[in-house]
């Protein structure tokens, strides 16, 4: 205090204690007891008259913090002395930390009336009992407001001292000092944002995750309880606050122990937004009986990177527990953005085959080559949605032999395989499914014949066997076939020709002969009996109409008849020019080949045929036994699998039905495929595909995390380069004098500064001539008299490459390492019950996650300083950073730099090419003179 201040100083009267300047706290707010009823009111009078003795041109106003709603005994009082009381609640949600918009109530409603009546004005502050660790908390928030003290953690204990030792003890069970000087901190950045508080963001609370278990009961563990307070964003009144979650009281809440884990996950999904409070309470086996482990208030607009990291000193817990938590104590709060909460998923609507949602249509190609010879027995909507899903695939043919052949090196080795595996037939079949299969695959052929026009030996044959079934009484269809018992091996897929063309619908001739007599059936088996060989043609790829729509010429060619019938197709030119394979005498003749084909065992397929390939296909890129890939996965070993390997691994691990199917096989598990063989070898290892993922994540981590860094760097250089240059402050003053100069004696003029936007500006005002803009003027006049601001770009090298940077792109970026981080420690827990097979997965996944937590902490504190220097920028050329953000001013700054590099070298041409002019001109001057 100076010497005249000190003259001038005004003792308090009895009674008040001065903490600042002209603000008094009344001296009952630090008795442990209260006044007796009829004592109070002297003790206010005799304050007040006193205080207006030794004020008499002073105003004053009460701010009281009370308890419940009902007026207060202080407002009564001061009513007769025409003060005005302003009353605050104690607590928000049993926190003595009020509301961001209360606290900002109360500091504007303090500096506007201490500014005013020629600050002579006095704020008399007032508590009921219990309301001290408010009232201390908005009074450190006042100096820190006014800048009179810098440190948050030091001024709330100058204002503590005032108060008897252990005076905040008595009146919170809980110390709040975390929570207090976390909106102390909001409070602090009031002094660098013209708009404070900042608007508040909706936000999804995700999850909490506690590392390192507290202690809180005889087992060294804890049964964790959550509840939030804040706003209802889904009730009808959202501007209420309630409690918005809690976990239920249960018998069977988890119990968590050192021991058994170390990490605690509780899944909330809670819509929050502004002022949130999340109490985790211990539930001991007695439901009623409860314990504080730690209380946390924060506010969801100073959430930057959709997580908030807090550990034991950071959150608000019992007198003296410090004890109960264990060094590495940490609490992580996640969120995410409030549309990422997921509504319930629709039911699955088909129509025209297109699955809405779900799985793509193109997942159903391969039911018509597993199942196409198969008659649809049941009626109803199971058998339409089976037909319609046949249909939908076949259109989808030529796509996916597209897929298919991308390594046509790879894929002719397995049509090669599966050509002579198709048409063999499973040792473990009966004679009846041979019988079916022959009787279905004769018939088949000549129907195709005699759509095609086949030679005449063909259709005799096929008329005779008509004619002969044509005598005999048709007799009910047989039976449909039992379905086979589990474990046996099923049939042999089509052949490649069927497969590639719907079957066609049935002629009277076919189905009478597929449900004659005994007789009739008989002649047909020996019509098929020993059938010509029949060359495999070439497919054409086009697009199948199935249903002739009316008024198109494929109904008109229907109705007409012979009228206009299609030329017969002499096959066997067709067979010559269009064949696949020329087939030689040996193998049509060669019955002894065949029979030692069919003696060979079969490679069984259990997994969809066109899954299977694609899997062996990639299999084949990895080239390396299944055991090893196995061991390098458990190892998380880098230097064997890559990501796109990797990635290619989690496309192809077993659905639960393809678990169940290897599972409930009993054949010999060596006949099976190698898609099936590489599925047995995942399902030997415990949530495989989890692994995997975690496995994806570990590989990429070090490159996202080192981007993420890079640009977060950057853009703090930019932000310190562009508020560092001396030269581009003195080119931001210069613009000032020069648009003031322009616009002297008019209402833009006597600026004392111009928005960041009006540098685009300059070089859209031309001179009278049009040859020259303010810019190129700008640059004519530093080049005169400042030069050494002309190269002002070159202290801004970060600039341009922080100006493609988004700051929304690296909080997502962040948010995902997050998740990733969740998911490792998720799998790091459930692997501990694993066994042996996963001792050595824990062990590198333990080392990974150790070095991780450590990049991530780095990583968010980054963020967090990045946050403040990016919103600093915007404030250094006097913006908002809410309507200017840090992309804004950067590509204003670009684009204003490029258009002054251009005007600075358009400047020297022009004056070289003055110079030269100038040259020219008295060089013919001379020679002028010289002929004189």
């Amino acid at each position: 205090m100076s010497l005249l201040s000190r003259f001038f100083y005004k003792r308090p009267p009895d009674g008040l204690l001065e903490f600042i300047d002209r603000i008094y706290v009344f001296d009952s707010c630090f008795c442990t007891e209260v006044l007796p009823h009829g004592m109070y009111p002297v003790y206010l009078n005799g304050i007040l008259t006193e205080l207006h003795e030794e004020h008499a041109e002073s105003q004053f106003l009460a701010i009281n913090f009370r308890d419940g709603d009902k007026r207060s005994q202080l407002a009564d009082i001061l009513h007769e002395y025409d003060i005005p009381v302003i009353d605050y609640p104690r607590h928000f949600e049993g926190c003595p930390v009020l509301p961001l918009s209360l606290i900002h109530h109360f500091l504007r409603v303090c500096e506007h009336w201490l500014s005013t009546g020629n600050s002579q004005n006095i704020v008399l502050l007032h508590c009921e009992r219990g309301g001290w660790p408010s009232l201390a908390f908005l009074l450190s928030c006042f100096l820190i407001f006014k800048k009179l003290h810098s440190a948050e953690h030091r001024t709330l204990d100058i204002v503590h001292r005032e108060a008897p030792k252990g005076f905040l003890q008595l009146f919170s069970a809980l110390n709040p000092m975390p929570s207090q000087l976390r909106y102390m901190q909001y409070v602090a950045r009031r002094n660098i944002s013209p708009e404070w508080p900042p608007m508040e963001r909706a936000l999804s609370l995700d999850c909490l995750i506690l590392r390192a278990i507290p202690n809180f009961d005889s087992d060294n563990g804890c049964r964790p309880l959550i509840r939030i307070f804040g706003r209802n964003l889904l009730g009808k009144n959202a501007s209420m606050t309630d409690m918005i979650f809690s976990m239920p009281k249960k018998k069977s809440l988890r119990h968590y122990r050192q021991e058994d884990c170390d990490v605690i996950k509780i899944d909330i999904q809670c819509p929050v937004q502004g002022d949130v409070v999340m109490e985790c309470v211990h539930l001991d086996l007695d439901p009623e009986k409860e314990v504080m482990m730690f209380r946390i208030m924060f506010n969801t607009a100073f959430i930057r990177s959709n997580v908030l990291m807090l550990n034991s000193d950071d959150v608000d817990i019992l007198w003296g527990s410090k004890d109960r938590y264990p060094r590495n104590f940490r609490a992580e709060v996640l969120f995410c953005e409030i549309g990422g909460i997921s509504p319930p998923r629709a039911p699955t609507v088909t129509l025209n085959g297109d699955m809405k949602g779900g799985l793509p249509i193109e997942a159903f190609s391969a039911v018509q080559e597993l199942f196409n010879d198969v008659e649809w027995m049941e009626s109803g909507d199971n058998a339409a949605f089976w037909l319609l899903k046949e249909f939908s695939a076949n259109s989808l043919q030529d796509k996916f032999q597209k897929l298919i052949l991308s390594d046509m090196k790879e894929l002719s080795k397995f049509q090669a395989k599966v050509g002579l595996q198709m048409p063999l037939m499973s040792p473990l079949d009966s004679d009846e499914e041979k019988y079916s299969a022959a009787s279905d695959s004769g018939y088949s052929v000549d129907y195709e014949k005699v759509q095609h026009g086949g030679n005449s030996s063909d259709s005799e044959n096929i008329d005779r066997a008509l004619t002969t079934e044509d005598s005999e009484s048709i007799a009910p269809p047989p039976p449909p076939q039992a379905p086979k018992p589990p474990g046996t091996v099923p049939p042999p897929p089509p052949s490649s020709k069927i497969s590639n063309a719907p079957a066609p619908p049935p002629v009277l001739g076919r189905g009478r002969a597929a449900t004659g007599s005994a007789k009739g059936r008989g002649i047909g088996l020996a019509l098929q009996s020993n059938p010509p060989k029949k060359a495999s043609l070439k497919p054409l790829h086009w697009v199948k109409v199935t249903r002739a729509m009316q008024g198109s010429l494929w109904a008109d060619a229907q109705n007409q008849g012979n009228q206009a019938r299609a030329p017969d197709i002499d096959m066997s030119e067709l067979e010559t020019l269009f064949s696949t394979a020329v087939a030689t005498n040996a193998s049509v003749k060669g019955g002894t080949k065949r029979g030692s084909a069919i003696s060979k065992p079969e490679i069984v397929h259990l997994v969809d045929m066109r899954r299977a390939n694609n899997c062996e296909i990639m299999l084949t890129k990895i080239k390396m036994p299944l055991p090893d890939m196995i061991s390098a996965i458990l190892a998380l070993d880098t230097s064997v699998l890559d990501n796109d390997q990797v990635e290619n691994l989690i496309k192809f691990c077993p659905t639960n039905e393809e678990i169940e199917m290897l599972k409930n096989y009993n054949g010999n598990k060596e006949m099976l495929g190698k898609c099936e063989q590489f599925f047995l070898e995942l399902m030997k290892v415990p949530r495989v595909e989890s692994k995997l993922r975690v496995f994806a994540f570990r590989i990429a981590f070090s490159t996202q995390a080192d981007e993420l860094r890079t640009n977060l760097t950057t853009i703090n250089d930019a932000t310190k380069e562009v508020k560092e240059s001396l030269k581009l402050r003195q080119i931001m003053q210069t613009i000032l004098t020069l648009g003031n100069a322009l616009n002297q004696g008019t209402a833009r003029g006597s600026a004392v500064g111009f928005r960041l936007d009006s540098l685009l500006k300059l070089s859209d005002t031309r001179a009278r001539n049009n040859k020259m803009t303010l810019m190129h003027y700008l640059c004519k006049l530093l080049a005169e008299k400042l030069p050494e601001l002309l190269d002002f770009d070159k202290d801004l090298i970060h600039l341009e490459a922080a100006s493609k940077i988004q700051l929304k792109l690296l909080a997502e970026e962040m948010q995902a390492i997050n998740k990733g981080l969740e998911k490792v420690e998720q799998e790091l827990a459930a692997s501990v019950n694993d066994g042996a097979i996963s001792v050595g997965f824990r062990k590198a996944l333990t080392s990974f996650l150790d070095s991780a937590e450590a990049v991530v902490r780095s990583l968010i504190s980054l963020y967090s300083e990045v946050g403040r220097n990016a919103d600093s920028l915007a404030q250094y050329f006097g913006e908002d950073p809410a309507r200017c953000p840090f992309e804004q001013v950067t590509s204003i700054l670009v684009i204003f730099v490029n258009m002054f590099k251009k005007s600075r070298d358009e400047n020297a041409r022009t004056v070289e090419a003055e110079k030269k002019k100038m040259e020219k001109e008295k060089a013919s001057m001379s020679t002028i003179k010289g002929s004189e």
